[in-house]
């Protein structure tokens, strides 16, 4: 009888635990396609998040005393269509690079992954009127899935 007690005690132990252990997302149902920290004097972070056909860019401070997430600083709403997304990669050097780019206005906003086969890096380059005029590199990508074809259906490759 005592085993069947204990057994009890360790299964609703298990159970209290592991549902407390579940953490909500803080950018609720959206996907995340994109997400790197930028360190400096302030701490600032990028997402790139997609719902359905609707993808969202955000920049800005990292809420790192909140509940996770981009304080943002710039916001961009836009359906897939209004998208571009462009795939290189240079056998000889075994670099791989998946970019989506998010046109707001005369600017555009270009978020990058480069994967060597060792090191794995972000960036976001922002162009205006197709001229480059910032480039700022992450220092750490936390979750990226610009080369998963089905995360980023619907988007239209560059050339097109």
């Amino acid at each position: 009888m005592k085993f069947l007690k204990k057994l009890k005690y360790v299964i609703t132990l298990g159970v209290i635990t592991a549902s407390c252990s579940v953490m909500a997302s803080p950018y609720g149902d959206s996907d995340v396609l994109f997400g790197c920290i930028i360190k400096g004097k302030t701490t600032k972070e990028v997402a790139v998040l997609r719902n359905n056909n609707e993808v969202t860019y955000l920049f800005g401070k990292s809420d790192i005393n909140g509940g996770g997430g981009v304080i943002p600083e710039i916001t961009l709403v836009k359906n897939v269509s209004q998208l571009s997304q462009a795939w290189n990669y240079s056998r000889a050097e075994g670099v791989s690079i998946h970019t989506l780019n998010i046109p707001e206005n005369e600017y555009t906003y270009s978020v990058s992954y480069i994967d060597d086969g060792k090191n794995t890096d972000g960036e976001i380059t922002v162009l205006k009127q197709g001229k480059e005029i910032s480039t700022i590199k992450c220092d750490d990508v936390w979750e990226q899935h610009l080369g998963d074809s089905n995360m980023m259906h619907g988007i239209p490759d560059e050339s097109e």
